[in-house]
């Protein structure tokens, strides 16, 4: 109580602030529901204070205070439940754009939002991700960062593909970026079969965009491999009908790639629109699309 009557009000003085930054600091090394559960109520608390035009409670120390809060929130193997996912995301966007910190509380922050991927509600949460925080989200990825918060970036990037690939905040250059850093991070670790979905899902959404066709670099046709241990991916239909992407792929030089997709559509050819066949020159000719 005594932390939260101190980091909850703005005017508190600079001398009580610093010991109950430490004291949030060592609690956030603990583990237990309880401490879990107060260290989650504490992070709302903590984002919901207004430090504008306050001279005592600056914007570094309520940062600083939430990352602390949002380790010890999440210590425990039972997270607490996601309340308030747009504090969640407000503090994920900061991060983003200002480019540090990238510690165990950013891990924690993208792992909880996972959780909700299917949630509805997130969707209106989103929109407190700003233009510059997806704008910089590929640092997630740059290879200097922990692979655990990596691995889960990986499982995070379908939670704001509607945000990403359809609102298209991206520049040319951090739609190339983002595409090399995230198939580099694909090859470095372990694809467990919940984030060879998640890769599936957002592999679908690159390669079915024309805005982001152009800046598909070689190393992102790996997902392709995990194609035959998922049932029925999402986003696959938007490819099979998209025939720019079908002259993409048969103009392409990855071998490996054709003949992945050449497998899906051997499997697939009825669901094929016309257009599409003709334009991959396999119009009338089902056999051949079998054979390879």
């Amino acid at each position: 109580m005594i932390l939260k009557s101190i980091l909850g009000n703005p005017e508190s003085p600079i001398e009580k602030l610093d010991p109950a930054l430490k004291s949030v600091e060592a609690i956030a090394q603990c583990s237990g529901e309880k401490i879990a559960q107060e260290s989650y109520c504490l992070f709302h608390m903590i984002m919901g204070v207004n430090v504008s035009n306050l001279q005592h409670y600056n914007s570094e120390k309520k940062w600083t205070a939430s990352r602390f809060a949002m380790q010890g929130a999440y210590k425990h193997k039972i997270p607490p439940p996601a309340k308030e996912l747009k504090n969640i995301i407000t503090f994920l966007d900061y991060h983003l754009i200002h480019g540090d910190q990238f510690d165990e509380s950013i891990q924690n922050a993208l792992q909880v939002l996972t959780l909700h991927n299917d949630d509805k509600s997130i969707q209106d949460a989103l929109q407190a991700l700003t233009s510059r925080g997806l704008q910089n989200i590929s640092s997630i990825f740059q290879e200097s960062k922990p692979i655990q918060l990596r691995e889960v970036a990986l499982l995070f990037l379908p939670v704001i593909g509607k945000r990403l690939f359809n609102d298209d905040p991206l520049e040319a250059n951090e739609k190339e970026s983002l595409c090399a850093l995230w198939a580099h991070t694909i090859s470095a670790i372990k694809c467990t079969d919940n984030i060879q979905v998640a890769i599936l899902d957002v592999f679908f959404q690159i390669i079915g965009s024309t805005n982001w066709q152009p800046h598909i670099v070689s190393w992102v046709w790996k997902p392709l491999e995990f194609i035959a241990s998922i049932e029925d991916p999402k986003h696959l239909r938007r490819c099979l009908d998209n025939t720019d992407f079908m002259a993409l792929i048969k103009d392409g030089e990855d071998m490996d790639a054709k003949l992945h997709w050449l497998g899906i559509l051997g499997l697939k050819y009825e669901s094929v629109v016309p257009e599409a066949q003709e334009k991959l020159g396999i119009s009338n000719n089902k056999e051949q699309v079998h054979k390879c």
